[in-house]
């Protein structure tokens, strides 16, 4: 009993234990609805599983408008685990959980406490519009994956593998060439690192378009077709997709997307309701949040800048573009941004969680998003409830909350040891020598 004890313990306390409970809760979540409905399609599947199953039988797609690998991702989901619903939506399921690792890890590369890096990934697992986007067989979740291991890359200084994946990205849907914006915006802003290198990169993202183009129209319709001339039918077939021309419901301007809520019904029975809905807790803090942020980077904070610029990047880009273009747009296109906000909202939670006004706000806040998480998500209660209640009481106590003395917060009780300057301590000098307190950053927990 003593070592089950003990190394309980030793598993809640380790600084990895959140990012391993989240990633297994959710897998846990999006398996238990992989299946509902058993005989029917969510929102666009309908398009894509069927395209794909023309891509297997004739050899053709019947959507010239998108780019191909996703279809093939798609397709290989069918081969491998059959034409039903595990073998539709396991793939984008086994992707989503992929993104929420990678969010970690790009808020790590950002030097963001393990503490915030947990939250933000908390924040993304149990945001409605992500759940629903990462559990069907859209083409969205693949995109989102190579441009999340695109922003890692670059952060890591892997500047041609990172221009390589943007160019993967752009094969899976166009809409990842987003993601070359919030790339090229931290580049300028964040110091111009490595400016040959970086410039040289750029090349990567249409040779491996091209490229990757080539090979996968070799696959589909079983012969060569120049990756050019097919890039060009693909832009015109985009083209004719404008407001002016299609009023279905479902379109939704960008600048829209934030401010008034739209619920379409994706797919509902008596047994199962999947609703289109980003997280109201997400949708109204959005605001408030970017507002502290520009603040907080005005006064010299640089941690915020590449949240801000994903969002501007990923999202704001939209409104321009439409206004140019009249492109018609629909409101899950603000999917590839959720991480962002999820980033944004993890660093300004950070902040309130000093003294019982900020604690209390704090914890009304993740209470409120676990709480929308559960009546908008499809899953049963009697498995949401329990799942979501184990994370969010393992958040709250992680980030100490309902403690009195912040987080990660010490007592030593004689002299305190001289540390070199880049260890990640600061030596609170309010404290008398009898009872000096060190505030370890949770950065120097890796």
């Amino acid at each position: 009993m003593e070592k089950i004890k003990s190394a309980f313990f030793k598993f809640i306390n380790w600084q990895y234990c959140g990012l391993f409970l989240i990633i297994l809760f959710s897998l846990v979540m999006h398996l238990s609805v992989i299946t509902q409905p058993s005989d029917g399609y969510i929102f666009d599947e309908t398009y894509y599983i069927k395209d794909a199953q023309n891509i297997i039988d004739l050899h053709t797609t019947d959507r010239p408008e998108h780019p191909p690998l996703s279809k093939l991702i798609i397709v290989g989901g069918i081969q491998l685990f059959g034409d039903n619903p595990i073998g539709w939506r396991l793939p984008p399921i086994l992707f989503g959980i992929a993104n929420l690792f990678l969010l970690f890890l790009i808020c790590r590369q950002l030097k963001l406490s393990v503490m915030v890096s947990t939250l933000a990934t908390f924040l993304l697992a149990l945001e409605n519009l992500n759940f629903l986007i990462s559990s069907i067989d859209m083409l969205d979740v693949y995109s989102l994956f190579f441009v999340l291991l695109a922003f890692w890359l670059y952060l890591k200084d892997r500047f041609f593998l990172a221009c390589a994946c943007l160019g993967l990205s752009m094969l899976c849907k166009m809409t990842g060439a987003l993601g070359c914006v919030v790339i090229g915006l931290h580049w300028l802003f964040a110091g111009h690192r490595k400016p040959l290198r970086f410039l040289l990169s750029i090349y990567m993202v249409p040779i491996a378009f091209f490229a990757g183009l080539f090979v996968c129209d070799s696959i589909i319709y079983m012969k060569w077709i120049n990756p050019f001339t097919d890039f060009v039918d693909m832009m015109k077939s985009a083209g004719t997709l404008t407001f002016k021309d299609y009023s279905g419901g479902w379109e939704a301007y960008p600048w829209l997307w934030i401010f008034v809520p739209q619920n379409p019904i994706f797919f509902g029975t008596d047994v199962i309701r999947w609703q289109g809905l980003i997280s109201p807790t997400l949708m109204y803090t959005i605001i408030p949040v970017y507002g502290y942020l520009i603040y907080r980077f005005i006064k010299g904070e640089r941690q915020s800048l590449f949240s801000m610029l994903w969002f501007c990047g990923m999202y704001l880009s939209w409104i321009p573009i439409v206004l140019i273009t009249d492109r018609l747009t629909y409101y899950f296109y603000f999917y590839p941004t959720i991480g962002a906000v999820a980033m944004g909202m993890a660093m300004v939670m950070e902040k309130l969680n000093k003294g019982r006004l900020g604690k209390a706000i704090l914890l009304l806040w993740l209470s409120g998003h676990v709480a929308s998480f559960i009546v908008l998500s499809p899953m049963q209660l009697w498995l949401s409830i329990p799942l979501c209640l184990i994370l969010l009481a393992y958040i709250v106590w992680y980030m100490g909350i309902l403690q009195k003395s912040d987080p990660a917060t010490v007592d030593v009780p004689d002299a305190v040891p001289e540390l070199p300057a880049d260890a990640g301590v600061d030596i609170l000098p309010e404290h008398t020598p009898d009872s000096a307190v060190i505030q370890v950053d949770k950065q120097s927990e890796q």
